[in-house]
């Protein structure tokens, strides 16, 4: 509470309402019923007369009284064995939210035909309600918990455009062609749901945002593509998406997926035109990303490259994150620096700040011969990757070296490399020229004039360096 709201409390009401939580006290003031003031605020609002109070887990027998019969909303938390029949006193409630703690719930039920006015419905269970067909003029429904398998019970609200039942139990969409004016469905929450087969019949309805949670393999998922004015489309957990079936939603400027065992034909998603935000998560299977080369007025784009299992490459990915200008955010990815270009490198650079050399270590690996053939085990890789950085270690540590002692370092590192080599028997012509190049690329970067150098007359028997 701010100091100015406290000092015109005060001023308002006297000095042993100090500690009274009352908001925006002087425009739309909204007072909080805890344990330590409930006789205070029921004096403050026959005072103030609020149009929206907040009930903090104390019983609320006080609503009786008639001086609280023109509320407007209401919140409420509570625990178990709240008696919930008070809230029947107050006819003229348009915003009703009532919250019980995980694992509890409610003295009593509610009976909504002694609520004409309601326009928004926030509740934690429904178990044992009734007359919720009398809310003529509901326009947002939220219920968490509710023991339902479909959505008949909503069959005729005609004024509803806001449908939200998280934690769900629900299977089945059917009751959806009943509530005419729906604009947003969201049922989320591991749900049963295991077909879409209903939207056929609500294809004519103005639904806009859709989002499903599920657990299953979701049937008639080309039904969505019938609902020509869906905006905002989010689907997760589902096993496996055809994503052809949205080729018809062109209208559709948000989509997410998350949690997909796998996704084809996600070339469909290319037809999606005015899409203009895009998420990606957790999805084990897809072919391409070649799709995001064809939607131009993409302007964010949540694909986190190591959540998702791509068959063909993360090229696409890159480009679209580089058009966006967003491309630092990719750099976190342990993988990024085998999927950039120059210029992409010389940006990862100058956002870390890094040295040529601190450079080249971030960027060597040789994990990208891994189970390439039997020598090449993720242990011997390991032992490549060592030599090569503790080389940069200590080129890094002794800077002010000379020339000569630089090359010390290298004849040690060429020789533990030949060591390795002839252990293993592991380094074809292919790999050698690798490390050649990166042991090149390393002398540069230390200062040292590579071309002006000698080729190695090492007795080496595998590998020595420089080799021209």
């Amino acid at each position: 509470m701010s100091k100015k709201n406290k000092q015109e409390k005060i001023k308002l009401l006297g000095k042993e309402y100090e500690y009274v939580r009352i908001d925006d006290i002087k425009k739309n003031p909204v007072i909080f019923f805890e344990e330590h003031s409930v006789d205070l605020c029921i004096k403050a609002y026959g005072i103030l007369k609020p149009k929206c109070i907040y009930i903090n887990d104390v019983p609320f027998d006080f609503l009786k009284d008639p001086q609280f019969s023109e509320l407007e909303e209401i919140h409420v938390s509570a625990a178990e064995g709240v008696d919930i029949s008070p809230l029947h006193s107050l006819h003229h409630l348009k915003s009703i939210w009532v919250t019980f703690y995980a694992g509890y719930g409610p003295k009593g039920s509610l009976d909504f035909s002694h609520f004409p006015k309601l326009e928004t419905l926030h509740c934690s269970w429904l178990n044992g309600s009734k007359n919720l067909a009398e809310l003529k003029n509901v326009q947002s429904i939220f219920i968490a918990d509710a023991s339902l398998t479909d959505l008949k019970i909503f069959h005729g609200l005609e004024n509803l455009k806001v449908l939200e039942l998280a934690r769900s139990t629900v299977e089945s969409l059917e009751g959806l062609q009943g509530i005419v004016n729906l604009r947003e469905l969201k049922i989320t929450g591991s749900s049963n749901i295991k077909s879409f087969e209903s939207l056929a019949e609500v294809s004519s309805t103005g639904l806009e945002r859709l989002e499903i949670t599920s657990k299953n393999n979701i049937t008639a998922l080309e039904h969505i593509g019938k609902l020509n004015k869906l905006r905002s489309l989010s689907l997760e957990g589902i096993q496996s998406i055809d994503c052809s079936a949205f080729e018809n939603n062109t209208n559709l400027t948000q989509l997410s997926l998350k949690r997909i065992k796998k996704m084809t034909n996600e070339q469909g998603l290319s037809k999606l035109v005015n899409l203009n935000s895009l998420r990606l998560m957790q999805i084990d299977y897809i072919d391409s990303l070649n799709f995001l080369t064809d939607l131009p007025n993409l302007e964010a784009l949540n694909v986190l490259p190591w959540f998702i299992k791509v068959k063909d490459g993360y090229l696409p990915l890159i480009q679209k994150f580089r058009a966006l200008n967003k491309l630092e955010s990719l750099f976190e990815w342990d993988e990024i620096l085998d999927h950039l270009d120059e210029e992409g490198k010389q940006q990862y650079k100058k956002h870390f700040g890094d040295s040529p050399l601190e450079f080249i270590k971030k960027e060597f690996t040789f994990h990208c011969y891994e189970d390439f053939s039997e020598p090449y085990t993720k242990e011997n890789c390991n032992k490549v990757d060592e030599e090569i950085r503790n080389l940069i270690d200590r080129l890094i540590k002794n800077a002010e070296a000379t020339t000569e002692e630089k090359l010390k370092y290298f004849e040690a590192t060429a020789d533990n490399l030949d060591k390795i080599d002839e252990e293993l028997n592991l380094f074809a012509t292919g790999e050698r020229e690798y490390l050649w190049d990166t042991l090149d690329e390393i002398a540069g970067a230390s200062g040292i004039d590579v071309g002006s150098l000698e080729e190695s007359n090492s007795k080496n028997k595998y590998f020595k360096w420089p080799v021209f």
